[in-house]
Order: structure tokens, then sequence, then C-alpha cells
């Protein structure tokens, strides 16, 4: 097949690139004829890899903003306005989390699949939607406005999703948002979960004693509740560090420099780190800590059983589907004390610490880059069938 993939931004080194990197080399490898297309790509800022294939740039000088809501709506306006040309593809694969599913209401004249990471979360997860509300539209007017605007894009999505004619979900999480949200029904979605390199992230069995906060870096992935976890397990154990790593968006500066006053010769940070670098601090941390409000999926916790360190994750979103509480790591509430808890439960025994780790190793392998293309590949090869038929 010639198939056209479509990525909204292709921008850093976040779990949308790593996606698609690794699908167009699975699909490359089995013969495919693979092309991207994005409206902002930033080759020197993510995945060099992803040179190796033919990125279309839609937008070179795209508009952007350091606030999300306006770039939503700068990405808005350029998938709607965007015709792709599909005649020279048999099939049209999009790939994205919200709004960029827009771009099938010009583009749907071949087979087209989904790859859903979820329907846009300010509409569709509550909790999103709710911090979301109190953070930034408190005032009555702001409100309005908001609303206004999601039940507009709420209009257009409905109309995006008849279109897909095979919607592919990264986890039953998602799967559960696009149909609440009456997007599709159960009996279409299909579930493919992401995965690690098994080679990529080989257990060192080697655990430093500092706790490892991995992902990038902005208040929905909670870094502030590592660091106040932290703070509470030192009151009990002061032999330990903590480090925060990750890409750091310009959006998410005034965050990132707000979690920086904490910084001391415990709290470190390495932000935006080179891939030696990164390898390196998940090879010789002492265990995982994954803080994401209600997650997709999450890569991160899958990397570190691979790498044989536990997890311990917020007991919500995609984490509940890959971590085995109590065996692999631990699922425990967004509170502080929680986390630390379980931290001290670990440092207090490293026969534990090991157990969990050679079977959260053992269980990542359930995980891996190549199910998901062979899984996908199906989905691919049946709609493109489908459509002939």
């Amino acid at each position: 097949m010639k198939i056209l993939i479509y990525q909204p931004w292709i921008f850093m080194k976040g779990g949308g690139e790593k996606l698609i990197l690794e699908l167009a080399k699975h699909l490359s490898k089995k013969g495919h004829e693979i092309d991207i297309c994005t409206h902002l790509y930033k080759p020197d800022s993510t995945f060099e890899e992803l040179s190796q294939f033919n990125v279309i740039n839609l937008s070179p000088k795209s508009r952007s903003s350091n606030k999300k809501i306006l770039r939503g709506f700068s990405l808005f306006l350029d998938t709607i306005s965007t015709k792709l040309p599909l005649k020279k593809y048999d099939l049209f694969l999009v790939s994205t989390g919200g709004i960029g599913e827009t771009i099938v209401l010009r583009n749907h004249s071949i087979p087209t699949a989904y790859i859903c990471y979820t329907p846009l979360r300010f509409i569709h997860d509550q909790k999103v939607r709710e911090i979301t509300l109190k953070e930034s539209y408190s005032r009555l007017d702001k409100r309005i406005a908001f609303g206004i605007a999601t039940f507009a894009y709420s209009f257009l999505e409905k109309i995006s999703w008849k279109k897909f004619d095979c919607p592919i979900s990264i986890s039953s999480n998602v799967k559960e948002r696009i149909i609440s949200g009456n997007l599709a029904s159960p009996d279409r979605i299909k579930i493919a979960y992401p995965g690690i390199n098994p080679d990529e992230f080989k257990p060192t069995w080697e655990y430093g004693k500092y706790f490892l906060v991995p992902g990038r870096i902005n208040k929905w992935k909670r870094q502030d509740l590592a660091i106040e976890a932290f703070k509470i397990f030192c009151q009990k154990n002061g032999s330990f560090k903590i480090v925060i790593t990750g890409h750091v968006a310009d959006k998410d500066k005034e965050y990132f420099d707000n979690l920086r006053k904490d910084e001391n010769e415990k709290i470190l940070f390495y932000p935006s780190p080179n891939d030696e670098k990164y390898k390196d601090l998940f090879d010789n941390c002492y265990s995982i800590l994954f803080t994401a409000v209600n997650e997709d999926f999450g890569i991160i916790p899958l990397e570190a059983m691979a790498s044989g360190k536990p997890v311990i994750s917020v007991n919500e979103g995609g984490p509940k589907e890959t971590i085995i509480d109590g065996e692999t790591g631990f699922l425990v509430e967004a509170d502080p004390s929680k986390f630390a808890e379980k931290m001290l439960c670990l440092a207090n025994d490293t026969n534990l610490l090991r157990e969990m780790g050679r079977k959260a190793r053992d269980h990542s392998l359930e995980f891996t880059w190549e199910r998901f293309g062979e899984e996908v590949e199906g989905h691919l090869a049946e709609t493109l069938e489908k459509r002939k038929n």
C-alpha cells in the first residue's frame, strides 16, 4: 500500500511522534510506501529517525502561540482549509488526539483510518474539563465563549468521525471516551496498544538512589505532585534524590520555572535531555514516578517496566491497563502522601524492589511496537479490502 500519514504537529519527542515513527518504520519494513504530512515540523527537536521518511510540512510558516486555545484554533483553521493530494495514495491514516481529525472534512476520498490518542479532552475528559474551566474560564463571559466554541467544534467533530472507515483507539480508556461522546459505536472501534522496543530498554538491574520523573514537563503531567511527595518522603528517608526530566515547550516554561523554585541538591532537573542522557537516567534510577492527569495510555510506564523499574503511578487512565498493582508497580491516589508511602515501601525493601522489577520487565514484553505495528497493519489492510468490496 501507498499510505499517507497525517500528524498535526511534529515538533518534539513526544508519544505521538514516537508512535508514528515506529508505525512508519514497521509499515516501511513490510514493503509499504509511507509519506508523512504535518502542519508543524521541527526536525531538530523531534526524533532524528523521522528524517528517513518523506515528511511534508503543510504550513512552513504555521501560526503558533504559547496559549493552547489559540494554537488549537490555528490548527483547526489549518485542518479545515487543507486539501491533500489523496489520489496518489491507497490509504489515508490520521494520527492525532483531538482537533486534528477535522482534516478529513475535505480529505476522505480514499479509505481512511484514524489512530485516536483521545477525542478532544476539553470536551470528553471530565477531569480535564473541570480543571480547564476553573483555571482559565472562571469569568462568566469566558465560560459562555468556551461553551459556544466547544459546541461548534462538537458538531464538526461528529461529522468528521463519520468519515473514518476504521477508528483505532490506543487504549480502553480512550475507547470509553469515544463511546460516551457518541462518536462511534463500540463494535466499530479497534484497540491497538502502543508499546516499547525491548532491546532499547534493557534492564541493567542497577538501582541508584534517586526517583525519576520522566516525560513532557507541563501542568497536565503534574510533576509538582511528584515533588511534593518527595518532600514528604524525605522527612523519613533523606538518602534519596528526585530527578525531573523531559521536553519543555515554550508554552510550559512558566510551569517549569515555578517547579525549579524547589531545585536544590536533592531535587534535580534535566530539561530536554538528549537520548543518551535520557537512557542513562532510566538505567540507573531506583523507581519511576508517573503523575499525569488521566493519561490516555502512557508510554513511560512501559519504558520503565521494560527497564526493570517498578512504577508508582496515579490510579488513573491508561496506566490502569498496563501496571499490575502490587506486582509490577503501585497504583495510588493522586495524593503526595500516598506516593510517599509507596516510595518508602520500595526504599525500605530492596528485595521487593528487585522482585517487582523482574516482574515488570516480563510484563512489559506484552506491549511491543512490533505487535502494535502488526495489529494496525491488519486493520489497514481490512479497511482497504472493505472499501474495495
